[in-house]
């Protein structure tokens, strides 16, 4: 089982997912992480004339839409709607400064913000999961994060009460806390999602053999990490294969019976910045199911930024006897496409095309 991890944003992760939502199935369900509420647009009425209000901007006129508030909040509309009805991971985020650092755009993840600091909050919502049948309501325990045991057992309890399958992400440092707690509740269907982070499973040798190999577990158990480091896309060679992109997690997780793995799909475990910037070096990667490798192609000068992708795409498209040995890559169509009318892509275009691969070669 291969569990894709997204980051809720919608030039990227979204995006992606409704392109390749036809390859979800009960062998490929997605997680994904809320940052932020969807709010369904609403057009806003004069209250006497009842007619849509107007807005005039540069001499052309606009229907104006009510603001955004928790009255049109629709974020699991939305994500069923996007996944076509498919299971799917729910996982509410909270993140750490310690981790994430401090240039994180808070109107990008203002769900989280919010339940950083409100654990009543972040319960409520995994609460609300009741009447999305496909939704799987994420437990997510982290450093900063942990959930006091009898709270927890409560909140397994009032889930499972509603739910037939719910999840528990957990990190690797704090498994052995609630490692009791998870035997004793989660059920046959549930899962246990474990959370190396950017390690290696190499060495979490130990770690794995006890909750992989120990017949005594009921329930589902699959490994997640980041496979991608924080590092710089300048780093990356410039053309050729890399290994620099972690790619052995599904052998690893195997090689200790557990029943899948996940990860971020080759992009890194990271939040909307509040500004990304104009420079930096254009950075296009290929995972190959063959090689189980990535191939790298970046514009190492990096005063030129996304427009370094015009002088890429050419280098790429040159490349098609590895990229796209059998004619039926998704992504090196959609390359094609876009070079014949002049358009190169920018970074959250070459972002979409590393999942799109990267899930349709897995």
């Amino acid at each position: 089982m291969y569990i894709p991890m997204f980051k809720g944003r919608e030039r990227v992760e979204y995006n992606a997912i409704r392109k390749i939502r036809n390859l979800f199935s009960n062998e490929v369900i997605p997680l994904v992480e809320i940052l932020k509420e969807n709010h369904k647009k609403e057009i806003d009425y004069d209250p006497v004339t009842k007619m849509p209000k107007i807005s005039i901007k540069n001499g052309r006129r606009y229907k104006v839409y009510k603001e955004d508030s928790d009255k049109n909040i629709n974020t699991l509309e939305y994500l069923n709607d996007m996944v076509d009805g498919h299971t799917i991971f729910i996982d509410y985020f909270r993140y750490s400064i310690e981790k994430y650092g401090v240039n994180i755009n808070v109107k990008g993840t203002s769900l989280s913000f919010k339940l950083n600091d409100n654990q009543d909050l972040y319960f409520e919502k995994l609460k609300s999961l009741d009447n999305y049948p496909n939704m799987i309501p994420v437990i997510s325990i982290k450093k900063d994060y942990e959930i006091a045991k009898s709270n927890l057992k409560e909140l397994i309890s009032d889930l499972q009460a509603k739910k037939p399958t719910i999840a528990i992400r957990i990190t690797d440092e704090l498994f052995d806390k609630y490692d009791d707690l998870i035997q004793e509740f989660l059920r046959e269907s549930d899962y246990l999602l474990f959370d190396i982070e950017n390690q290696k499973p190499e060495t979490k040798f130990l770690e794995l053999e006890e909750i992989g190999l120990d017949n005594n577990n009921r329930y589902k158990k699959i490994l997640i990490c980041a496979t991608r480091g924080p590092l710089l896309n300048s780093r990356y060679p410039e053309k050729g294969v890399t290994d620099l992109i972690y790619t052995n997690t599904k052998a690893e997780a195997e090689a200790y019976n557990f029943d899948g793995f996940g990860d971020y799909c080759g992009l890194k475990d990271d939040l909307p910045t509040i500004s990304g910037g104009n420079k930096g070096a254009a950075i296009a990667l290929f995972y190959d199911a063959k090689t189980e490798k990535f191939y790298s192609y970046v514009e190492k000068d990096t005063s030129l930024g996304q427009k370094g992708y015009k002088k890429l795409v050419p280098i790429i498209i040159s490349d098609a006897e590895i990229l796209d040995e059998n004619n039926n890559c998704p992504v090196f169509k959609s390359i094609l496409e876009s070079y014949e009318v002049g358009n190169y892509g920018g970074w959250c275009t070459w972002k979409t095309y590393c999942i799109i691969r990267y899930i349709d070669q897995v």
